[in-house]
């Protein structure tokens, strides 16, 4: 419930959205 654990996902989010 921390929110390193929400910012990690928005990331990984990103990164899996932006070009390979």
């Amino acid at each position: 419930m921390a929110p390193t654990t929400i910012q990690v996902q928005h990331r990984s989010a990103l990164f899996s959205g932006y070009p390979g």
